[in-house]
C-alpha cells in the first residue's frame, strides 16, 4: 500500500494496474522546479516515489469515479470506507485527449489515512466505517496504460455505485461551489480547504501538476 496510508490495510478490490511513467511525467513535469532537482540530484528518491505510486495503483482499493464537469474538468472519486467522494480538478487537455464528457466513468484507486479529524472537504455518509479520516484517490485512467484491466474492473462495479458517486458529486459541488483537490499523482491526498495546503487548489499557482 502507499506510504500515505495506515498499515496494515487490505483492499477487497485491489486496483491491479501499473503506473505509466510517461503519464506520471505529464503531471510531474520534471523539466522544471523542485521535481527537476529531485530527479537530477536525488534519483533514488524519485525512484522510490514511483515505486510507492505503483504500489498504490496495484494494491489500493478500486471504486467508481465520475466526470462531473468538463469546464473546468472535475472528477468525483468515491470511497465506500468513508461513504463519500473527493472532488478533483485536472488540466483541461485531458478532456479532448480522452474525449471526456459529463458522466464519463473512471476508476479511482484509493488508499486511506488516519488523522485526528475528518478531512474538511469530505462529507462522510451514513455508511462511513469510522476507520479513516481521509483518503488518497488516484484516477487509474489518467495514470496507467492497463486499459483492459481498468475496463474489466469498471465492469465489476454495480450501476448503483456509479449513480451514487454522481449524486454525491453533485452534493459536494452544491456545498463547496465546485472547489476541488488538485488532481495528479500526489496532490489528491490534500483537502482543498485545508489552509496548510492552500496552494494545492489555486489555479494561479505556478507549481507542479503532481
Amino acid at each position: 500500500m502507499s506510504k500515505y496510508a495506515a498499515r496494515p490495510t487490505h483492499a477487497s478490490d485491489p486496483g491491479g494496474v501499473e503506473l505509466s511513467v510517461e503519464k506520471y511525467k505529464r503531471f510531474a513535469t520534471p523539466s522544471r522546479g523542485l521535481h527537476r532537482l529531485i530527479c537530477k540530484l536525488l534519483p533514488a528518491i524519485d525512484s522510490a516515489a514511483l515505486k510507492e505510486l505503483n504500489g498504490h495503483l496495484m494494491l489500493g482499493d478500486s471504486r467508481a469515479a465520475v466526470v462531473m464537469r468538463v469546464d473546468p474538468l472535475l472528477t468525483a472519486a468515491y470511497t465506500d470506507e468513508l461513504d463519500c467522494v473527493a472532488m478533483l480538478w485536472w488540466p483541461d487537455w485531458l478532456v479532448s485527449e480522452m474525449d471526456l464528457t459529463e458522466g464519463h466513468r473512471l476508476l479511482t484507486v484509493n488508499t486511506y489515512v488516519r488523522e485526528k479529524r475528518i478531512a474538511p472537504d469530505l462529507i462522510p455518509g451514513e455508511y462511513d466505517t469510522g476507520n479513516w479520516q481521509n483518503f488518497f484517490p488516484l484516477i487509474a485512467d489518467f495514470l496507467s496504460d492497463d486499459v483492459d484491466r481498468i475496463e474489466a474492473r469498471k465492469a465489476e462495479i454495480a450501476d448503483h455505485e456509479w449513480e451514487y458517486c454522481w449524486n454525491m458529486g453533485e452534493q459536494h459541488i452544491a456545498k463547496f461551489g465546485g472547489k476541488a483537490r488538485r488532481g495528479g499523482a500526489y496532490w489528491p491526498r490534500y483537502p482543498f480547504n485545508d489552509k496548510r495546503y492552500a496552494h494545492a487548489h489555486d489555479p494561479n499557482w505556478k507549481g507542479l501538476w503532481i
